[in-house]
């Protein structure tokens, strides 16, 4: 039991950083893709509505 005990804290810790990790790779992937996107769009838009 005591060894379980020890084991889960650092287990929970791991599983926090594996989580913050795929966090910050999402928020790096995920920024410069809606930037584009939202560029894309508004260049659209003054071609719809410019001409």
């Amino acid at each position: 039991m005591a060894n379980l005990a020890k084991r889960s804290p650092r287990r929970g810790l791991g599983g926090f950083l594996e989580t913050s990790k795929e966090v910050s790779l999402l928020m790096l992937w995920g920024i410069p893709t809606f930037i584009s996107a939202y560029q894309v769009l508004k260049i659209r838009y003054t071609v719809v509505w410019g001409s």
